[in-house]
């Protein structure tokens, strides 16, 4: 059996004036790994290193996914590699925006399906505690939340109690 000599890099844990002297994109990784390792990422996002040009961004969001098992980032892959191969400079910060974008777009929908919820339950029950008509109650729901009638039905049966 072959007596190999392998020298392991613990890239994480790499000095400042090392991971200064690489100039590829495997800074970034580099960088990364620190920020990961220390919990600064925020700072790693918006600093320096993050504001860095990105060069081969496909596989960088390739190998993102791949260390991180977040298949997310194969869906920004797809967008940013588009923005990339127009000629549109591609930073880390940029995989942020997209992630924060994204949850922001997210919690907006999620936000208005909440509102729509407990607005349908008030006003319903409001039509009750008032002696209003089911039929009278289901049409202010679908003029007043833009329901169709087979979604307003469907708040109405969970929510008006006879």
């Amino acid at each position: 059996m072959p007596d190999y000599r392998i020298n392991l890099v613990e890239v994480a844990f790499l000095p400042r004036e090392v991971r200064e002297r690489f100039t590829s994109d495997f800074r970034i990784v580099a960088e990364y790994f620190h920020a990961k390792r220390t919990g600064t990422e925020e700072k790693f996002y918006s600093g320096p290193e993050g504001r860095r040009n990105i060069r081969h961004v496909k596989e960088m969001l390739g190998f993102f996914r791949e260390f991180t098992g977040d298949e997310r980032y194969r869906e920004m892959s797809r967008e940013i590699t588009k923005r990339s191969e127009k000629g549109e400079n591609v930073m880390s910060c940029s995989m942020l925006d997209y992630a924060e974008n994204k949850g922001i777009q997210k919690g907006v929908r999620e936000g208005l399906q909440k509102g729509i919820r407990e607005g349908t339950r008030a006003l319903i029950e409001s039509c009750r505690e008032l002696d209003q008509s089911y039929d009278s109650t289901l049409q202010r729901i679908m003029d007043k939340f833009s329901l169709s009638r087979s979604e307003a039905e469907a708040r109405m049966r969970e929510y008006w109690k006879a």
